[in-house]
């Protein structure tokens, strides 16, 4: 009895993954599977699968227990719940009731891409090849948008036979079809799958990975488009760092007594530490520097390195308060307003800076600049920095001074930054707050604009409105008899026009004058004659001094 005991464990052991406590490979949630190779029970193994495995007459997928137990199989079978264990790694197989593998022919490419992205150290995938050894390129893209080209012309083992890197074996085939017999075959030792080991760079353990890509490269043999690359599960060694500074020791003014603690943690512990000191010191207790900047470069038990740094301050009456970080208008100054107790100061950049040796220039940058102040006292220095946005300067330009006459508006022809205006006084303006009301005081008046952007910046400018009377009135009678009473036909009273075109028409329409800028000098005569008292006819065309022009026609007596 013991015998048969010892022998029934030792076919289990074989044939079957172990579950063990404790696993460094655990299994990796993917998606991206492409076919359903797994019957898993009723109604055949036609309906609960997609593609057949292999070629040919073969026409073979894999089956699990329970459709071992339905068809009546004589052996083999997966596990019915898809985890599979074997030494050190467990892997979880894709629900058998849907796509539970990536299935790639000859010069195909896929994806299993992580459900939820993480790092790893080391990676297995759980995978076989039918109808011969496929080759295969893996590459591992990471969330940062690199990649790596993992493996290049992998020799991923057929399903029959080997022992390499071999996870399970025994699982048996069947054949797919609609209905019996399936015609199981190849337990108690095949077929077999294979897990595929890739350790990750130093580098690329850093990284988080978010999918892996698969392509069958296989050119040899004449069974195209065999042979199949399957790939059916991924499990992970999880990766995780952390190294932090625990405590830090400011050093004083001597350039002594200082020091910092650091601490790394994680899964490639142990950790040993190399500070870039001299002496170089060797544990994580960095002890006795002057006040600087140091690096650390921690390796784990790979020997993988990283670069930690760490800043030793210096703890002294230094005393350093610049400016707020604070935002000029271009074209503008201001004092720096620095406050340190320090001897030596120097300012960088040095553009728009009065005096970058003080600790108070006066500023006057051009463009957003971020300065950094170095204030010495000693032996200790510090920097700080504060910036200086600059915004564009206003600008307002309130137009060309306008003449308008009385009663009549003319627009302000205005240009300024974008922003808000206001108009002062508003007397007389359509609107304040706009950069071209219209203009009609009651009498001339010097208008302000004042432009302001949305970043506070203020321009001015002013423009004057000249304000004349109306002076278009033509006389409808004038009696040019010498006794120095209407002597001359006046068509206008005041100082609104620019000038006026003049034509004057007898009754038969005859043009008896004409002038092409009239200035109210006509006396009645033509030709140098007088012309009879009676009523005569004119045009004339208005020019004024606010670009208008007007046209008016009537009649005029001479009465002498």
């Amino acid at each position: 009895m013991r015998l048969l005991y010892a022998l029934t464990l030792s076919l289990l052991l074989l044939f079957f993954p172990r579950l063990v406590s404790a696993q460094p490979f655990t299994p990796v949630s993917v998606t991206g599977f492409n076919q359903d190779v797994i019957a898993e029970g009723a109604p055949n193994s036609l309906a609960t699968t997609t593609i057949a495995m292999d070629g040919g007459s073969s026409n073979r997928i894999m089956y699990s227990n329970a459709f071992k137990v339905f068809a009546g199989l004589g052996g083999g079978g997966i596990v019915d719940n898809g985890t599979i264990v074997n030494g050190t790694s467990t892997y979880q197989l894709a629900p058998y009731t849907g796509n539970n593998a990536l299935l790639l022919q000859r010069t195909q490419t896929g994806d299993l891409t992580l459900t939820t992205p993480a790092q790893f150290s080391k990676i297995r995938i759980l995978s076989l090849s039918t109808e011969g050894t496929s080759l295969v390129n893996i590459k591992l893209f990471f969330t940062d948008g690199s990649s790596t080209n993992a493996l290049t012309n992998y020799a991923l083992a057929d399903w029959f036979n080997s022992a390499t890197n071999l996870v399970v074996s025994g699982i048996g085939r069947c054949t797919r079809a609609a209905a019996p017999p399936y015609s199981a075959d190849g337990y108690t030792t095949n077929p077999r799958m294979y897990y595929i080991e890739y350790t990750l760079s130093c580098t690329d353990k850093l990284k988080t990975l978010q999918k892996i890509n698969f392509t069958n490269v296989t050119t040899a043999g004449n069974n195209a488009p065999f042979p199949n690359a399957v790939f059916l599960a991924v499990s992970g060694n999880a990766f995780s760092q952390s190294i932090t500074t625990t405590s830090v020791t400011p050093a004083n003014c001597t350039g002594t007594g200082g020091g910092a603690i650091i601490n790394a943690t994680g899964t490639g512990s142990p950790f040993t530490y190399t500070w870039n000191t001299n002496p170089v010191q060797t544990t994580a207790t960095l002890a006795g520097v002057p006040a600087g900047n140091y690096e650390c470069a921690v390796k784990d038990a790979s020997n993988c390195s990283t670069i930690y740094p760490v800043t030793v301050p210096s703890q002294s009456n230094l005393v350093l308060t610049l400016h707020s970080d604070t935002t000029i208008c271009k074209g503008a100054s201001f004092f720096a307003n620095t406050v340190s107790n320090g001897t030596n100061f120097s300012w960088v950049p040095g553009d728009g800076v009065s005096n970058t040796a003080i600790s108070g220039p006066i500023l006057t940058p051009q463009t957003t600049t971020t300065y950094i102040v170095s204030s010495v006292l000693g032996t200790c220095v510090t920097n700080k920095s504060f910036t200086v946005t600059v915004v564009p300067a206003a600008s307002a330009y309130a137009g060309p001074d306008v003449t308008i006459i009385a009663g009549v508006g003319a627009p302000l022809n205005a240009s300024a930054s974008a922003g808000t205006y206001l108009w002062t006084p508003a007397t007389g303006l359509s609107a304040a707050n706009t950069l071209h009301p219209v203009a009609n005081p009651g009498y001339s008046t010097t208008y302000t604009l004042k432009a302001t952007t949305p970043q506070g910046c203020v321009a001015t400018d002013d423009v004057t409105v000249t304000v004349v009377p109306y002076c278009i009135k033509p006389m409808n009678a004038f009696s040019p008899n010498g006794d120095g009473v209407n002597e001359r036909w006046l068509i206008t009273d005041g100082g609104c026009l620019k000038s006026a075109k003049v034509k004057v028409y007898n009754r038969y329409g005859s043009v008896v004058f004409e002038s092409g800028n009239y200035n109210n000098d006509w006396d009645g005569t033509y030709k140098g004659k007088a012309l009879p008292d009676g009523t005569y006819y004119y045009a004339i065309y208005y020019y004024l001094v606010n670009g208008d022009s007007k046209f008016l026609n009537g009649n005029v007596t001479i009465l002498r």
